[in-house]
């Protein structure tokens, strides 16, 4: 089962994260959670919430648009938040905790051409592969869809 956090200020205004969550919906064995509108900063109930519907599935997936080659800052606040000691990490020889062996994955959007893939790709990866790395979770190359790109593209996304 897959998990998909989507990470929008406002999906009922966007046209290419809408178009992408709503191809995912479509999908079985796919929940997805509209995190800027679900989720509480700073109550401990939501973030134990999130770390339990995380720990349910077998693959985590971010979806976001991506704001100078990186995820937006709600989304790191929410990493900060429910990515706590003992549940994504502990101090040990073995690092990882509870979501050591879990895929993870990010899908984004970006205004930008396919032109400046590669050096997006290098920018837009650091982080996403650090998390999965520090955790023990297996990083899932990562689907970016660039701004020519057409919904055709979504067949290539494979979440199963």
């Amino acid at each position: 089962k897959t998990l998909v956090l989507v990470f929008h200020e406002d999906l009922s205004k966007s046209e290419r994260n809408k178009i992408i969550v709503e191809y995912l919906k479509k999908k079985e064995n796919i929940k997805i959670i509209d995190v800027v509108k679900e989720y509480k900063p700073k109550d401990q109930k939501s973030i134990e919430y999130f770390q339990a519907e995380m720990l349910a599935v077998d693959r985590i997936v971010f979806q976001y648009p991506c704001y100078w080659v990186a995820m937006p800052g709600f989304a790191k606040s929410f990493i900060d938040e429910t990515f706590q000691l003992n549940f994504a990490y502990q101090f040990s020889e073995d690092r990882t905790a509870k979501l050591k062996g879990k895929i993870f994955k990010f899908i984004t959007t970006t205004g930008s051409p396919s032109l400046d893939e590669k050096l997006t790709m290098e920018c837009m990866e650091q982080f996403p592969k650090m998390l999965a790395d520090y955790t023990g979770m297996k990083y899932e190359e990562p689907f970016v869809f660039f701004g020519q790109d057409t919904e055709e593209k979504l067949e290539a996304l494979k979440l199963q």
